[in-house]
């Protein structure tokens, strides 16, 4: 029975991401089950800045985005991401703006938090909020730093999110993105008729920039009690590297030229509509033709291999197999890894392995997982 100091608390989740972002509450009443892009853009004053998916499609090349990877020290980065097109994109937007990532962190939490806040008071009502404290839990990668948190911190009080309220402080803590999917994770496992004391399951959440794991051991199931079974890991090979990726692909293929003709606008609606939302979400290792349409002012370049006359591009198996392999090996590895782990310290295999939004809807990086585990370890997806 929750004591009543329990029942006066609103615990409210807020999972900052890469490339997405969202928030839930206890109460279950509107919480978002969608999220909404990373993504700010500052006009002239910082209280009319714009974010997620209230920035105009015209104005989507000059929206800051990615910039939660700004957070970690450059030195702290792998060499491979100090060079990605993310990190420079993003620090040249932070330069544009004048703005540093602390800042920008905050601006966008503080948008996130109002909205979630405005969603919780039309459910419960202005009279019950006033009369609750609020314990905010942030989700941060398994693999950051310590002084990251320090610096979400930070960002979370100039979001507004800690300052005074009548019902009392609101308590701010953090929890590893692993560990938040494994949550969701037990609320499948404990409808399982097949779960046992001392099973053990691997959870996978794989996110726009970080993909972390770590495993626990079932303690009891009734109710359901786990325990961190080995330490967790994590790598820096979200989908935000899938989609340099493709998008290098393209240069690739249609040539500098080509590709240095379409506005940064028919460029990201290439990568919308064709990529995001077609190749990226349906590609699972079949040997056939994809197609993605191009401006037309693509149409007079010539002498570029799968490029038509028309302003089409085709891409096959052989194009795509080692952009998503890359990725696939890295989680793969991560996940070998972790099971070898259990294996040595309890001399038995995890019975479950739980995989939580892989790369933003890209089944093919979990595809291995899918044949190489099925004899011996359930896999499952959670929300």
């Amino acid at each position: 029975m929750p004591t009543p100091a329990d029942r006066k608390t609103i615990v409210i989740g807020i999972d900052f991401g890469t490339t997405f972002s969202g928030w839930c509450s206890e109460l279950n009443l509107n919480s978002d089950t969608e999220k909404t892009p990373t993504t700010l853009l500052y006009g002239n004053l910082q209280e009319k800045a714009c974010w997620g998916y209230g920035i105009p499609a015209s104005s989507a090349d000059k929206c800051l985005k990615w910039f939660k990877l700004l957070l970690i020290d450059e030195e702290d980065l792998p060499t491979e991401l100090r060079k990605s097109s993310q990190i420079a994109t993003a620090r040249r937007l932070l330069r544009q703006c004048n703005r540093d990532v602390v800042e920008v962190i905050s601006s966008y939490l503080r948008h996130l938090w109002n909205h979630s806040i405005d969603c919780i008071t039309r459910s419960t009502g202005k009279g019950l909020l006033r009369l609750c404290r609020f314990h905010v839990v942030v989700t941060i990668p398994a693999i950051w730093p310590e002084y990251s948190k320090a610096r979400m911190r930070r960002a979370a009080e100039d979001a507004g999110i800690l300052k005074s309220r009548p019902a009392g402080e609101t308590v701010l803590s953090f929890v590893s993105e692993p560990e938040a999917a494994a949550l969701a994770t037990m609320y499948d496992l404990q409808c399982r008729p097949d779960i046992e004391n001392g099973d053990h399951f691997v959870v996978c959440d794989a996110g726009g920039g970080t993909v972390d794991l770590i495993s626990y051991e079932i303690v009891s199931t009734d109710p359901m009690v786990v325990r961190e079974a080995v330490k967790g890991d994590g790598r820096l090979c979200g989908g935000v590297f899938l989609d340099e990726a493709f998008a290098q692909l393209l240069r690739e293929k249609l040539g500098h030229n080509a590709w240095d003709a379409m506005t940064k606008n028919e460029a990201q609606r290439v990568l919308h509509n064709d990529w995001e939302h077609g190749i990226k979400r349906q590609f699972y290792g079949q040997d056939k033709d994809w197609i993605v349409v191009l401006p037309y002012n693509c149409s007079s370049v010539s002498g570029s291999k799968g490029l038509w006359r028309k302003p089409i591009l085709t891409l096959d198996f052989s194009d795509l197999d080692p952009l998503f392999y890359e990725i696939a090996k890295q989680i793969e590895d991560l996940v070998h890894e972790q099971v070898q782990q259990v294996q040595q310290k309890y001399s038995q295999t995890p019975r479950f392995y739980s995989h939580t939004d892989p790369n933003r809807g890209a089944p093919f990086v979990v595809v291995p997982l899918f044949e190489d585990s099925r004899s011996s370890i359930s896999v499952q997806s959670s929300q």
